[in-house]
């Protein structure tokens, strides 16, 4: 992840128009919804827009997290597992940019997909923070095989013009 970055990226016609998105990102008022096959590129748009809002934000303003091992809420010794969601939920709702890879690619079983509804819920009705996903799912898939309320509010958050499927070869086999 370290050699990440926008100017390291290999623009071809297929991911010309995410990786324009993903430079652009934080300068609007939409998410960004980066979906397609695995090994495209999409969480190196990701990396490099996460490392240039870094640069510009101060951190506390930021965050990344691979959605898999952010579902893998900790908690104190003393918290339930509610708690400690509505502490993430709130550490969450205070940073202006939240950067999400591999977005319901985990088991997205009954529970994990409340903490995830609420979690996006909580960004429309507070107006932040801002989303940049990516996923190997569209959000037709998710509203079809998950739950139409995350793809709702996905699609919401980020608007037609900000879902962008890369397409492309996948560069870890070639």
């Amino acid at each position: 992840m370290k050699t990440m970055s926008f100017e390291s990226y290999r623009v071809n016609s297929h991911n010309m128009h995410a990786h324009q998105k993903a430079q652009e990102f934080g300068k609007g008022g939409k998410s960004l919804y980066l979906f397609g096959s695995p090994g495209n590129g999409k969480s190196h748009l990701l990396m490099s827009a996460y490392k240039k809002a870094l640069t510009t934000l101060c951190p506390h303003f930021v965050v990344f997290a691979n959605v898999s091992r952010l579902l893998k809420i900790d908690r104190y010794e003393f918290e339930t597992r509610e708690e400690a969601e509505d502490r993430m939920l709130v550490n969450l709702s205070s940073k202006l940019f939240v950067f999400l890879d591999d977005f319901c690619a985990e088991n997205v079983t009954g529970r994990t997909a409340e903490f995830i509804y609420l979690m996006l819920n909580d960004a429309i009705e507070n107006g932040r923070p801002r989303f940049f996903f990516t996923s190997n799912q569209s959000t037709i898939d998710i509203n079809d095989n998950i739950s139409s309320r995350i793809a709702s509010r996905v699609n919401g958050l980020c608007g037609k013009e900000n879902i962008i499927k890369v397409e492309g070869d996948d560069w870890r086999i070639k």
